[in-house]
């Protein structure tokens, strides 16, 4: 009795497993194209051009196009708005820079000079030692 009772189990798992499969295909349709893309359209107007040539029919481009084209679409592009900006802008002077004498400004730049140069010599020779002893100061 048990076994029966586990075939007919596994029977109907087997069953409902069908029956879900089969739903699911039911429900797949192929999905076609309604537009071909402006490859395809460009393939289809060679392939036709050189079967007319191989033919020796001449060839009415306006007709061809005129077949195809029937329906143009409009676009619509959606409405834009771009808030407005306020162009002017309140312009301050700028705070004049504090007289500095000639000789600060060369001691300044002369520290700046050095402090690069150390840096320079730091990367090619390292510090420490003879080579610490070398180092501009």
């Amino acid at each position: 009795m048990n076994d029966h009772f586990i075939n007919e189990h596994i029977k109907e798992k087997a069953k409902a497993k069908l029956d879900a499969r089969n739903a699911a295909a039911k429900t797949l349709q192929p999905k076609y194209a309604t537009e071909a893309s402006p490859t395809q359209f460009a393939n289809m107007a060679y392939k036709f051009e050189k079967n007319k040539q191989m033919q020796g029919a001449a060839t009415n481009i306006k007709e061809f196009e005129n077949s195809y084209n029937e329906k143009k679409k409009q676009l619509q592009y959606p409405e834009i708005n771009i808030p407005h900006v306020k162009t002017q802008l309140n312009k301050s002077t700028p705070q004049p820079e504090p007289k500095i004498s000639v000789r600060e400004t060369i001691r300044i730049l002369a520290d700046r000079r050095l402090a690069q140069e150390q840096k320079r010599w730091d990367r090619e020779n390292g510090r420490g030692g003879i080579a610490e002893m070398l180092r501009p100061k």
